[in-house]
């Protein structure tokens, strides 16, 4: 009865990394923010638009939360910045460069709280241990092939050869340590898999009968919803004083349309159709012999009046430059090529603050690596051919990152 009692005490986000076997997913941070909605830290309300929100309702003291519940109160104070609320999938985005330090030191703390209770421990991950099990055996393989072949030193060799192999695997062991439940974390595990409710999608039933089914207005159902990823093509902003989804737009427009491309396709035209005159001179003649060497730059000039004269008037409506001032929302890489030679591209989205779709480029790596996502940027560019002229920094405005 005891260990029940005390097993209905864990704080939620314990449970659901007992109940994922000692794994940290979504579920452990959205249960964190279940808990601090529920003890009146957090608000988690629906908006008008469909979208679930976070704020703040009161500030706890340094001692009334735990070291992870902390860190899940402080991901939503610093995403949330100025602002009056954040969307809930904001704070699960691993866009910005401090999630991943963030979700590293959320799963620490949960961790070291299962631990200091007893539920969890800290082992060496299986594959690990084979690929150290064959390190370790290595030496002592060479160590018998050269004893047979009669050398000498075999002996001495081969002991030495195994004191690396030792180290090595402290190393290992320190490095890539693996969490796994003790008994008792099993035992907790699996008594609120039976009474607790357990897991129903994103949601823990522990506030709940057993057997209940949560309002769709609940807390537990909007954290099921809200947390729910963005679609791929789609960031969060905060640009401009107020949460917006906006697009990633394309790097580039259609080559269709380009002054290049019409010389390129009238070139083409041309080549093809010296070659066709040259080939039907002498192997067909009269009119049809002429009609085939007209053939090519016929089509190539069909496809300019048809095609390429269309986009040309189309983007000849954008201007050929523009300034704004924005907020890097989005920075990734991609690769062409082949096996043997690859081409790694750079590229950022900003946000304008008002238009639904940023403005993403192709920049230098050296921009790259200067350009974080949340950085304030002044952008020169030809809107009309989505070409970058200057992207500078600039002083941050105070906000969310």
């Amino acid at each position: 009865m005891e260990s029940n009692q005390q097993y209905s005490r864990l704080r939620p986000a314990v449970v659901a990394y007992l109940l994922a076997g000692g794994k940290f997913t979504e579920e452990t941070f959205a249960q964190s923010l279940l808990s601090l909605a529920g003890d009146g830290w957090l608000a988690i309300e629906p908006q008008d638009t469909g979208v679930t929100t976070v704020r703040i309702a009161r500030t706890p003291a340094p001692t009334d939360l735990k070291p992870f519940d902390r860190l899940a109160f402080d991901r939503v104070a610093q995403r949330m910045g100025r602002l009056t609320h954040v969307p809930l999938s904001v704070l699960t985005n691993s866009e910005g460069e401090d999630y991943d330090t963030w979700w590293r030191r959320f799963g620490e703390a949960v961790k070291a709280d299962a631990e200091a209770a007893g539920l969890s421990k800290t082992s060496i991950a299986r594959g690990c241990a084979y690929f150290l099990a064959g390190l370790a055996g290595a030496p002592l393989l060479a160590w018998a092939y050269f004893s047979l072949g009669g050398h000498g030193n075999a002996v001495a060799a081969g002991f030495f050869a195994l004191i690396p192999s030792f180290v090595v695997i402290g190393l290992v062991a320190k490095i890539f340590p693996a969490p796994e439940l003790t008994d008792e974390g099993r035992a907790a595990a699996q008594w609120w898999r039976q009474n607790g409710g357990g897991l129903s999608g994103t949601m823990i039933a522990d506030r709940l009968p057993p057997g209940a089914v949560p309002s769709p207005h609940s807390a537990e159902s909007l954290v099921a919803q809200g947390t729910a990823p963005l679609p791929p093509d789609h960031v969060w902003s905060s640009y401009g004083g107020a949460w917006r989804m906006v697009k990633v737009g394309p790097t580039s427009v259609s080559g269709w349309g380009k002054p290049g491309t019409l010389v390129g396709l009238l070139g083409a035209g041309a080549f093809f159709s010296i070659s066709a005159s040259v080939v039907s001179h002498y192997a067909v003649h009269g009119a049809l012999g002429a009609l085939i060497g007209l053939g090519p730059i016929g089509f190539c000039a069909l496809l300019a009046v048809t095609t390429w004269g269309p986009a040309n008037r189309k983007r000849a409506a954008f201007p050929t430059r523009a300034a704004f001032t924005g907020q890097v929302v989005k920075r990734w890489t991609y690769e062409t090529g082949d096996s043997e030679s690859t081409t790694t591209h750079h590229c950022c989205c900003v946000d304008d603050g008002t238009s639904p779709t940023g403005w993403s480029f192709e920049i230098d790596y050296s921009l790259y690596r200067q350009m974080r996502v949340g950085d304030v940027v002044h952008v020169d560019f030809n809107p009309r051919w989505h070409k970058v002229k200057q992207i500078r920094l600039a002083a941050p405005t105070p906000g969310p990152r």
